[in-house]
């Protein structure tokens, strides 16, 4: 339960390496928690800490911004291999009229 003892909170650092659990960043870690609980999830460093608070921890909205996100990818990789084939046409119609 949140808070830890110095003892516990050094073993979870320990647990992970040290690292944030949710990016891997060595960057100072803060003791993740469960605000209404007290249960501690692990240890973050500050910019996880700050998202999963920004979205209050709520999984719902975590997983409609990765469905966001991917969507949002599968476009830009649309309209990259767009712009490849149409350089390719290009390059296909100035070989056959030179």
């Amino acid at each position: 339960m949140y808070p830890l003892e110095i003892s516990d909170k050094l073993a979870l650092l320990e647990s992970q390496g040290h690292l944030c659990a949710i990016c891997g960043s060595k960057e100072r870690l803060c003791i993740d928690h469960d605000h209404e609980t007290g249960f501690v999830r692990g240890a973050l460093c500050n910019a996880c800490n700050t998202g999963l608070g920004m979205f209050k921890d709520n999984q719902q909205s975590l997983m409609a911004a990765i469905g966001y996100l991917g969507a949002a990818q599968l476009v830009l990789e649309h309209e990259a291999e767009k712009r490849r084939m149409d350089r390719a046409s290009i390059r296909a119609r100035i070989r056959t009229t030179t």
